[in-house]
């Protein structure tokens, strides 16, 4: 995507072009307020629950969630029932992520329990989905207040879901694809806490076609693994990630087209999702090529990408092509051992080493400064994303064949002010 934005509203309205649901789907918004049982000083917290509502119960969906060995009660419900379970919608809420709390898998159960009877669905077949404030317990009496009002709003279209899921996210973030009568889109909400195994905070993947359910099964890890699963901010893995993909089933398609915009619109999310992160100002697209493996390639890509002082450097639009190198020899150093006279590395259009040896004079350090500044954003970006440019490096190893992209963030004081006041 090539697109420029000058203003909140601008992006608005092209996220409106993009916001129509595909057949057989609804979505409903409610907000409500509560007092935290963890921090009882009176001042009440805003949150939003969120449907995703198919016309009927459907067999036809799958999901990956994130490794981290303390996940969140949703994510453990969604493993239970994934593959056993007819699902008709997601219920999902911000602020609190309901992770590690004793009663977490019941208070779960209870508010979906009381959106499956408000709605007249069969038991289980709302699945929940949280992120927010680890450790804090949801506000059940709250939330299942708020179950009408959810219910009554239920009509509303993509941007919606996409505003009300939003946590730390400087804006919301739609992606549609639309072919041979039908649609894939996707929203998401991401913007710390990201380097994900599997799934990234959290995505819901919608589509009007009717997919061969073993064969999406198939081929689903590895779409995800090419793009939410190639893309660090912190190199933090939430307790939350999951990936939705919801099937209506209500338009045909051939398989193979089907699986490629899936695979670009899965990528093209998880670049919006690097671009919001909590105080991006530059995004890093980091290639790989000629490696012996994606496995070797993926890692050495997030090493870069991760490295604090490449990451405070290209924030500063400083282009020191010296932490870049070193940052892969420092990798290369724990794990398989490269020679630099066989790498290249390249910075935008320009070869800054290669044969062992740096290529760096004027000429070089004045594009590089001004490719860097072309490349950066505001940290406070005011609610739109003003480009889409990525600040690209190229790490040609000339050892194999296998080639992989990696996205990732720089880091700012935004970020750290964000952080430092998450929860205040």
């Amino acid at each position: 995507m090539n697109m420029k934005f000058t203003s909140k509203d601008e992006y608005l309205r092209f996220l409106n072009t993009q916001a129509s649901l595909p057949e057989g789907f609804k979505v409903g918004v409610s907000p409500l307020t509560f007092v935290p049982e963890e921090k009882k000083t009176g001042k009440e917290l805003k949150m939003n629950m969120s449907m995703i509502l198919l016309d009927n119960p459907v067999s036809s969906y799958t999901a990956m969630f994130t490794r981290n060995a303390f996940p969140g009660a949703p994510v453990v419900i969604g493993r239970q029932r994934l593959g056993r379970q007819l699902l008709q919608g997601l219920l999902i809420n911000n602020k609190i992520s309901n992770v590690c709390v004793k009663s977490g898998v019941e208070d779960a159960i209870e508010v979906t329990s009381a959106v499956e009877e408000a709605l007249k669905l069969d038991s289980g077949v709302v699945f929940p989905s949280s992120t927010g404030i680890i450790g804090w317990r949801l506000p059940v009496a709250a939330m299942k207040s708020a179950v009408p009002t959810l219910v009554e709003s239920i009509g509303g279209n993509l941007l919606d879901l996409a505003q009300a899921i939003m946590t730390t996210d400087a804006y919301p973030k739609i992606v549609r694809r639309d072919f041979c009568g039908g649609s894939i889109a996707i929203v998401g909400k991401g913007a710390g806490m990201i380097e994900p195994n599997l799934a990234t905070m959290l995505v819901y993947i919608m589509t009007d076609f009717c997919v061969d359910q073993a064969e999406l099964e198939a081929k689903f890890p590895s779409i995800i693994n090419e793009s939410f699963n190639r893309i660090s901010i912190d190199s933090d893995q939430s307790t939350s990630d999951s990936v939705y993909l919801l099937s209506s089933g209500k338009k045909k398609v051939e398989s193979d087209l089907f699986f490629k915009n899936l695979a670009e619109a899965s990528l093209e999310m998880a670049n919006s999702i690097v671009r919001n992160g909590e105080g991006t100002a530059h995004v890093i697209e980091v290639s790989v090529l000629n490696s012996i493996d994606k496995e070797f390639a993926a890692s050495l890509g997030k090493a870069v990408v991760n490295s604090p002082l490449v990451k405070s450097a290209i924030f500063g639009n400083d282009p020191n092509v010296g932490r870049i190198v070193s940052s892969i020899g420092d990798f290369a150093g724990k794990t398989q051992n490269l020679d630099p006279s066989r790498m290249s590395v390249k910075i935008g259009d320009r070869v800054v080493f290669d044969n062992s040896s740096f290529l760096i004079d004027n000429d070089a350090e004045v594009y590089l400064n001004g490719y860097f500044r072309e490349c950066s954003m505001p940290e406070q970006k005011g609610g739109f994303p003003p480009h889409f440019e990525n600040l690209k490096i190229t790490v040609d190893l000339r050892l194999g064949s296998e080639s992989v992209k990696v996205f990732g963030s720089d880091l700012s004081y935004e970020y750290v002010r964000e952080n430092a006041d998450y929860r205040s």
